[in-house]
């Protein structure tokens, strides 16, 4: 087994269980449907340069060539948006590290890394990138900070998948998608702080324009006397 390194961003598909049960429920197929429309794009990329598989709600995208880091990221970007034209929301990681894949045979520090970002730091919907990968550009003396693709906050470091061409597209999509779940959201704290995330990332991002600068979520507000009766 050689000792062979790639990106690999690994990918959940948020509400997975809840899609499912829907589709169960209402003897529907629009969950699948959903799904193949945004896997998709990746018909668009060449699978021997970004080789992907899909499990259950998993996806799983590898880049070999470590000076390919940019254009990785665009890749994953553009997954990124194509779910969310379907009104699915995705968070993952992005890491370097050891990666061997034969067969039906994986074996990849890199898939462990990816997912421990994915499930213990991203918490909303974004795509979380390893420090190592970005100590890696530098030492590869690519400059990422023109491209726009990598946003740090907190001492972590993130995709930006907002651009000056779709921030308006972005957020009605976002909009959109709070609007068709706002009900279902109702007293789920955890499944609303993530469409919160999202409306103040891209309200507050560099290129919305006032028109996406509007808050779209109710702001809390004290309580009243209804409210209190029941």
């Amino acid at each position: 087994m050689d000792k062979s390194y790639a990106y690999v961003a690994l990918l959940d598909v948020l509400g997975y269980r809840k899609f499912l049960e829907q589709d169960r429920q209402a003897g529907t197929l629009d969950f699948k449907d959903r799904l193949q429309a945004a896997m998709a794009v990746l018909a668009q990329v060449n699978e021997g340069e970004y080789p992907y598989q899909a499990i259950s709600d998993t996806i799983i995208i590898t880049c070999a060539d470590r000076s390919g880091f940019i254009e990785f990221c665009g890749v994953v970007k553009t997954v990124y948006i194509a779910f969310l034209k379907q009104g699915l929301l995705v968070r993952g990681g992005i890491s370097y590290a050891q990666h061997f894949k034969s067969g039906s045979i994986t074996y990849s520090h890199a898939v462990a890394a990816s997912y421990a970002l994915e499930s213990a730091n991203a918490i909303v919907p974004r795509v979380m990138i390893a420090d190592d990968a970005i100590d890696l550009q530098a030492s590869l003396d690519v400059d990422v900070a023109p491209t726009g693709l990598v946003t740090s906050q907190n001492g972590a470091f993130y995709l930006d998948v907002i651009d000056q061409e779709n921030c308006g597209e972005f957020y009605g999509l976002a909009k959109t998608l709070y609007g068709r779940e706002q009900a279902s959201l109702v007293g789920n704290e955890s499944g609303f702080m993530k469409h919160l995330w999202l409306e103040y990332y891209v309200t507050t991002h560099r290129f919305a324009k006032s028109a996406q600068r509007k808050r779209y979520i109710k702001v809390a507000a004290p309580v009243n006397k209804r409210e209190l009766v029941g």
